[in-house]
């Protein structure tokens, strides 16, 4: 990996980001919730998890909005279900893009 590789990993992993919290509904809710809202779409259920901001051309962005996505990315810790076996259950760093339901980490 290069230096300018190295800083950038560094400063993204030691940079203080905004909390955000997931729902705090029950697994079998949200399941109907994406499915409703996003028929045919996979999804991920996740617990401690990152959004991370693509830094993008206006080209690119562009042709990244004109696909209706945004420029982020979800990287998870732990996933709880993927509907469409990506990933098993509990899998470290698991990264998806598009649509998401992040679930809070009940303590």
């Amino acid at each position: 990996m290069k230096l300018e590789e190295n800083q950038a990993a560094g400063e993204l992993l030691s940079s203080n980001g905004e909390p955000r919290y997931g729902s705090t509904e029950s697994e079998e809710s949200l399941i109907q919730l994406v499915r409703g809202r996003f028929p045919n779409k996979g999804f991920c259920i996740v617990q401690q998890w990152t959004i991370v901001r693509a830094i993008a051309s206006d080209g690119d962005l562009t042709k990244i909005h004109v696909h209706g996505h945004l420029p982020l990315f979800v990287f998870a810790e732990k996933v709880i279900l993927d509907s469409r076996g990506r990933f098993d259950y509990g899998k470290l760093g698991a990264q998806h893009h598009g649509h998401f339901v992040p679930r809070r980490l009940s303590l």
